[in-house]
Parts: C-alpha cells; structure tokens; sequence
C-alpha cells in the first residue's frame, strides 16, 4: 500500500534529513523513537499552519502540488488528497470499520484507528489519533515495528518532508529548523552512556547530586554530563558540564524541539536553587529534559525584600522576586533569563522579563561555593548570589528594590538588569507572556540602548527567528538607529 505517492516526481538529487536505511543505522532504539516524534511534531505544527477547512486537512505547498500534477494537493490526517470546494476530503479508502479512519501508520503504527462517523469526529482526526497514540502502551515501539521493515513508504514519507522544508518560505520556519536540527542531531549522536558522579566523602552532597542526577535525562552525553562533582564541600558543579572541565560547554542543539506551551517542572530546592525541567504535555514517553536553574530569592533575609508588606488590602500574598536561569534541552536559541516580581497583589499585575545575553557562547551552569551560589551565564560571565538568601552580590546581573506599586499599568518591569560586557534582549510584559505578547524588546550595551519590534527578533510562537548570534546582530544594528552594537 502507497501511503505518499512522491516516487520519482523529484529530481534523484533531493537529499533527504534522513533516509529509511540511515534510520534503521541510528545507534539506538531510543533515537529512531526521538526521529519518529520529530515527524510527527512536525505534521502536527505544519498543518495547523496550513489549514484549509474545518475538516482537518491542509495545502502542501505550491512545489508538491505542481509535481503532483492534480492527484493531491492537501493531507489529511497523514493522508495525501485532492481538495474539493476547498475541503480537503475524507479518505474513505483508508477505513478500517465503518464509521473509523486509519490513522497513517508512518506516524502512529499499524492499525490505529478512531472515530470517523460525524462531521465532528472528521473535523478532529489528527488530535484523535494523537489522543489514541498517547494512550497506548509503548506506543513508539509500535510505529517503530512497523516502520523498521516499509523502506519505500518511509523514504516517500521523508522525501515529502524534506520536499516541504525546500520551499524558502518553510525553510525559514521554526518547525523546519526545528525538524532539522533534531535530525541532525539524532544521526551525530553517540549512544547513550551512563551518567558519572564522582565519589566524595561528604556523603550528604553527594547523595543530593546523586539524586539530582536521576532527574536528569542526559540528552547527547559526548556534550552534556548532567552532573558533576568536583573539591567536595567547597565547590559543587551542577547542570550540563562536561568532565573533562572545559571553561565552556558548547550548545549541542540550535533549539529544543519543545513548544512554548509544553509542560515544565522543578524538581525542589537544594541549597537555594532548583532545577528545571522541560516535557511534551500529549507524549508519556518523553520524561522531559534538563531546562536550567531557578532562583527564589527569601522575603526573610533578602534585604530588598526582608520586611515588605503587601499594599493590596486583604491579600494573603507577598512580596517575592525570582529569577530563572533557562536553557531548555541546552539548545542555543532558548537559552535567556525570566525575572518575575510580584507586589503580593493578583498574578495579573505581575511583571515578568524575558532576556536574552549576547554572544552565547555556553550552556549556563550552576556551582556552589562556600556561602555563595555562582551562576555562569550564556556569554561566560559569572552571577554570584548570596545563598541563604540569594541576594545577587556581584557579577553580570545587578538588583535594585521591588516596585511596590498597586496600578499594575504603571508598575516598572523587574529590577534585574544585565552589567555584562555583551548585549541584553529584554523583553516586557504584565501578565501576559513576553515572547508572544511584547511589542518591542529593549537592546541595552553598555549606555547604548535601542527599542526595535519583538517581530524582527521572534515569531509568532515565540521563537527567535536568527539560528546564529551574527545574524541576530545584524538584525539589531539594521533596525536600530545609528547601529554601533558590538559582540565582545
């Protein structure tokens, strides 16, 4: 059975981001699974982008159409179709009992099926087949049985895809990139080891870090080691270092992958910080990954905080700062700070930043010294904080008081800001999320400061448009009047 009849209507030179025989030769099960999900994600994102009826299908892009002459131009559901009236169609043939759609076995495995029978059901194939594949046990190991051994329908399948990420236009797209940049990183990948801890006699630090450990997937281990230990009870590294020590980890990934709506966690404080995690809400197999560091600084001995009271008449809440040091999947373009204050006041008079650091050139860590946690950046600049009370003390970030403030539309956003050498994107916003909700992000270097619109930078979704601090450079010196911004 053909399920995407593309068979010599390309030119034998496309290349693909993997073929069926280059992912069976993938080291592991675990990484055909992640390539697996990375198709489907894409499916996913591609056709809510390209709807064109309520009926769940959408267009392929002019290029696919014109080689396909007239026999499809829309999916549904996976399925290659012919619009008509503007709807993509319901493919009967692909009916597994009356009143049931196939779900396309490439992406969910063989035999799954759901409702088909009114027009509801129709409307809401794709999220259908999700819910019924996130519902089964081992699911992944039932599309990858099947997909192991259909090398013709998975070439096609991949050839389409790439076909897509062709078009200049869906080149550009964060769902191409994104696509690619898993792909890629999936065929370079080394097999997965084990994680290292190395031994210290101070059983109580190393028990934590062991424990920190196992909540931690390591996702590339020739790059990033999730833990590591090093002269116990002075200092203590924890966050994605290499063992070998090197005075900076490379970024194994352009982005994560992850939507700005997936699921995140913190797995609890240790001796002032948490980490974080990151997950996809709709899979239960994906455990989530290493996403960085929080930092709630204590309304008790904070000294900016220490004694505040609420001016919101009866509210319970309090004063509060933290700040979250973010690097999800340690991927290049999702590594930036979140700084959040609250006046005790409802969450709707919240003020939140967003802020990027340039040029990044780490995976930001987290050590322990003494009285003191040591935070490194993106740009290798250090933050230290006090760690009873995680008062910032000295480094590249500086602290100012709390605005206390009750009209939330006059209240200033947070009181961190950025005394590095590099340059600073900060993004705004009461309530509402900065990344998809500012208008402008502030460019600060040095005394040089610039407004220009959080569309030259980001995109609908949220994520940055620019795969390379260069290209995010020239876009700021372009928009910015008088330019001048330079990376150190």
């Amino acid at each position: 059975m053909k399920y995407l009849i593309l068979l010599c209507l390309f030119v034998s030179t496309s290349s693909f981001a993997i073929s069926h025989k280059e992912f069976l030769e993938l080291p592991s099960d675990e990484q055909r699974k992640e390539v697996i999900k990375a198709y489907r994600v894409f499916v996913r994102d591609y056709s809510e982008a390209h709807k064109v009826s309520a009926h769940e299908g959408f267009r392929l892009p002019d290029l696919i159409e014109a080689a396909l002459a007239a026999d499809y131009d829309c999916l549904y559901g996976g399925w290659p179709a012919k619009r008509v009236r503007g709807i993509c169609p319901y493919p009967s043939n692909r009916s597994c009992g009356e009143g049931k759609i196939q779900c396309q076995p490439l992406l969910y495995g063989s035999g799954v099926c759901v409702n088909s029978a009114t027009r509801d059901d129709r409307s809401r194939v794709s999220k259908s087949c999700e819910a019924k594949f996130n519902s089964m046990q081992g699911n992944l190991s039932h599309v990858l049985n099947y997909i192991s051994d259909k090398s013709h329908e998975a070439d096609e399948f991949f050839r389409l895809v790439d076909e897509i990420c062709r078009i200049p236009a869906e080149a550009r797209s964060f769902r191409c990139i994104t696509l690619k940049a898993r792909i890629q990183e999936m065929k370079t990948q080394s097999p997965q080891r084990a994680l290292v801890v190395a031994t210290t006699a101070a059983g109580t630090v190393n028990e934590t870090v062991q424990g920190l450990n196992s909540r931690v997937r390591c996702e590339s281990c020739e790059t990033q080691r999730a833990q590591t230990v090093d002269e116990p009870e002075r200092r203590r590294v924890i966050g994605p270092m290499p063992v070998e020590s090197e005075p900076t980890t490379g970024f194994p990934r352009v982005v994560s992958g992850y939507h700005l709506a997936s699921c995140g966690g913190q797995n609890g404080y240790t001796d002032g910080f948490g980490t974080l995690r990151v997950f996809d809400c709709h899979n239960r197999d994906d455990q989530g990954v290493f996403s960085g560091f929080s930092f709630r600084q204590d309304p008790q001995t904070h000294p900016l905080i220490r004694g505040l009271r609420t001016p919101y008449p009866d509210s319970r809440g309090t004063p509060s700062r933290f700040w979250n040091s973010v690097s999800v999947n340690s991927s290049f373009n999702e590594t930036y700070l979140i700084i959040e204050e609250s006046a005790g006041g409802p969450d709707s008079h919240n003020v939140k930043s967003y802020m990027f650091v340039i040029p990044r050139v780490t995976v930001p860590s987290t050590r322990i010294e003494g009285n003191n946690i040591v935070t490194t950046l993106a740009t290798g600049e250090t933050v230290t904080m006090d760690k009873s009370s995680r008062a910032i003390t000295g480094g590249a970030l500086t602290e100012g008081p709390l605005d206390m403030n009750t009209n939330r539309h006059a209240r200033k956003p947070p009181n961190i800001h950025y005394s590095g050498s590099g340059i600073s994107i900060r993004l705004n916003h009461r309530y509402e999320h900065p990344l998809t909700s500012s208008e402008t992000a502030e460019v600060k270097q040095g005394s040089r400061t610039c407004n220009l619109p959080r569309t030259a930078i980001l995109d609908a979704e949220g994520k940055m448009k620019q795969t390379s601090d260069a290209d995010l450079l020239a876009v700021i010196n372009r928009t910015c009047r008088g330019g001048g911004f330079t990376l150190p």
